[in-house]
């Protein structure tokens, strides 16, 4: 085979089509909820800590006197309830975009029966 043989024109017009601009909004809806649901496995995760040491305290509480130590209990349960409140906004806020986000792909896939197969029942 030689040099001259080979083609490096240009691709045909069906392999250089623009992607459906549906189907771009949905990965891109997509991308925003799976973003939404890390911040929500963020939100427990920070959740879970309050709980863990609120849990120590309690389990070991025969072993001190909660006068004595009240000026390390007190900061210490301000921060706990800091971090279980942000958790819980964290929560709540991904919570509310994965809500929008399916109201706005169930939008977009009413009326068009490829996007109807491909979510079926699952919006």
């Amino acid at each position: 085979m030689q040099r001259g043989d080979r083609k490096t024109g240009p691709a045909p017009a069906e392999a250089r089509q623009a992607p459906d601009l549906k189907m771009v909004e949905i990965q891109v809806l997509l991308s925003m909820k799976r973003t939404a649901l890390s911040s929500m496995r963020t939100g427990i995760a920070m959740f879970s800590l309050p709980l863990a040491v609120l849990t120590a305290l309690i389990a070991t509480s025969r072993y001190y006197d909660v006068l004595r130590i009240m000026v390390l209990l007190v900061p210490l349960l301000i921060f706990c309830a800091g971090l279980a409140i942000v958790a819980g906004l964290l929560i709540l806020r991904a919570a509310r975009t994965i809500h929008l986000t399916d109201l706005t792909l169930r939008q977009i896939a009413t009326g068009d029966e490829r996007l109807d197969r491909l979510f079926g029942r699952t919006l």
